[in-house]
């Protein structure tokens, strides 16, 4: 599914567009803990020795960290979405964002400012 696919201007087309996306709940889990070896497919591993940072859908690093517990002392799992159907903007190169909340009236103009 491409969202070119959709007219993304029709609040019904959006609608379509959130119903037939696969859902995602990405996570983030710090491990304390030896992972050296161990088999992480559908997982992104980062780090040695006894730190290391996963990156994967919720279900998969639930499993994992479950699989492995016994080389694991301690976990924190973060995440920012869940059953996402719409991937996040990519925020790092904007040079504006509008909080949750905010209410944008008619006739408003968004812009960067001239320096």
């Amino acid at each position: 599914m491409n969202n070119r696919d959709y007219d993304l201007t029709n609040p019904y087309e959006i609608a379509k567009f959130i119903k037939d996306a696969k859902k995602s709940t990405p996570v983030k889990a710090y491990v304390d803990g030896d992972l050296s070896g161990v088999s992480h497919d559908n997982l992104e591993v980062y780090g040695s020795g006894n730190f290391y940072v996963i990156f994967g859908e919720n279900n998969d690093v639930e499993e994992f960290l479950q699989k492995h517990s016994e080389k694991i002392k301690k976990f924190r799992l973060e995440n920012d979405r869940r059953n996402s159907a719409i991937p996040m903007l990519d925020i790092r190169h904007t040079d504006a964002r509008i909080e949750p909340g905010a209410i944008i009236r008619d006739r408003v103009y968004i812009a960067k400012m001239p320096l």
